[in-house]
């Protein structure tokens, strides 16, 4: 049987593919001018593999280098080409964007990360980035949801590897992981004893935890005890009030009502299905 695909566009919210492909360029007669260009309006996704190229807007030029990305709308206010002081061959992979979901999502990454993106030693996004450039010039992507999930599962790769960089990046947000993992299976730690630990105000990191990880830093911690809690649950048949001591709960009811709260179920009903996913 002959398999079909569902290559036609419609109307809905699914993110499509504008263009993609893998180049290398040696010289400045890699110049675009994206003021100047009449095209479909999209965002394009460019990251350097190897050498560099420039990417301006305002007035402002930067480089960007190997594991390193530019995000914008196509047509918009930028230039971006080989850098007329560099003699290194450009290699380069990009992918077009386009639909109402995709610009949604493009925009969520600019507004919180900028347009210039670095990835730092994270190879995912590079990797996935090349094999849809060459399978869309194969011309094998033609089946509009399985499109739709490819970029999806791509800027969501995004997003998990520029958050990583951002935590990795940060000597506070650092330190204060590694102590939440550390002490979190004591149930007096909390935000107060945390910040008073690492010599930084509770609003401060408040802040900077929210920004980096999307949650408050209490919310972190009772997710870790959750975890922890979830794991025990698997491997053991110890009682509650146990695993909530060894999780970091107060109490076999505390730990009742934040796993409920959490996952919809009781300790006991996980414990019986445990094939649950509790992420």
């Amino acid at each position: 049987m002959n398999s079909i695909s569902l290559w036609a566009r419609t109307d809905e919210p699914l993110l499509r593919l504008g263009g993609a492909s893998h180049e290398t360029w040696h010289d400045a007669s890699y110049l675009w001018d994206s003021r100047a260009r009449a095209d479909h309006s999209h965002h394009v996704l460019q990251l350097t593999i190897s050498g560099a190229c420039f990417y301006e807007r305002g007035g402002n030029r930067r480089l960007v280098t190997s594991g390193m990305a530019f995000l914008d709308r196509i047509p918009g206010d930028f230039v971006y080409g080989y850098p007329p002081e560099r003699h290194d061959p450009y290699e380069q992979v990009f992918i077009g964007i386009t639909g109402h979901t995709a610009d949604a999502m493009c925009l969520r990454i600019i507004k919180e990360f900028g347009h210039i993106l670095n990835f730092g030693s994270q190879s995912a996004v590079q990797s996935m980035l090349l094999s849809i450039a060459h399978q869309h010039v194969a011309g094998t992507l033609r089946d509009r949801y399985q499109i739709s999930g490819r970029v999806y599962h791509l800027l969501m790769a995004v997003m998990s590897a520029l958050k990583a960089t951002q935590l990795t990046t940060s000597a506070l947000l650092r330190e204060a992981i590694t102590m939440i993992d550390g002490r979190s299976s004591d149930c007096h730690f909390n935000v107060t004893s945390l910040a008073q630990s690492i010599g930084y105000s509770r609003e401060h990191i408040t802040r900077q935890f929210r920004e980096a990880t999307g949650v408050s830093v209490g919310d972190y911690i009772t997710q870790h005890r959750l975890g922890v809690a979830a794991a025990i649950l698997r491997r053991s048949d110890d009682k509650l009030d146990v695993v909530a001591g060894q999780s970091g709960f107060a109490s076999a009811n505390y730990l009742c009502r934040a796993f409920r709260k959490r996952y919809g179920i009781t300790p006991d009903q996980f414990r019986r299905n445990p094939w649950i996913v509790t992420e």
